[in-house]
């Protein structure tokens, strides 16, 4: 939910892109106006996964959020490598896109493994339980 308003803002930017830049800076990055939706899709994957992660840390399990963060850095560091080798700049960022939403997919899917196995276990039931 939080991220469904970055995600509409981020689509909203693709059309106005180059009226907000020259709003802001006054033609100076006009050339680069095409980066900020592309940037303005870090905070829509960040907002995706927070809730998830802010629930692993509360259940005392801060070393999953250690172990998605561990995951999502060198496939950060290699689409960096390589994404900037044949996009240049366009590839820094989607690199940078690229390592949030493997950080939030790690971490959603953390999130539900353990809490099914949890489930299982009956752990969860008092908030299950209607």
């Amino acid at each position: 939910l939080h991220s469904f308003p970055t995600r509409r803002s981020s689509d909203l930017l693709w059309m106005v892109a180059g009226r907000v830049e020259q709003l802001l800076f006054g033609g100076k990055y006009a050339a680069y106006a095409w980066l900020m939706p592309v940037l303005a899709l870090i905070p829509a994957a960040n907002g995706l996964t927070m809730g998830f992660s802010a629930a692993l840390r509360a259940s005392q399990r801060p070393h999953f959020d250690l172990m998605a963060n561990a995951i999502a850095a060198p496939v950060a560091i290699v689409s960096a490598m390589s994404f900037i080798r044949w996009w240049g700049l366009g590839g820094a960022a989607a690199s940078m896109v690229m390592g949030f939403v493997v950080y939030m997919g790690v971490n959603c899917w953390i999130f539900y493994a353990t809490r099914q196995s949890e489930s299982n276990a009956g752990v969860w039931r008092g908030v299950d339980a209607k």
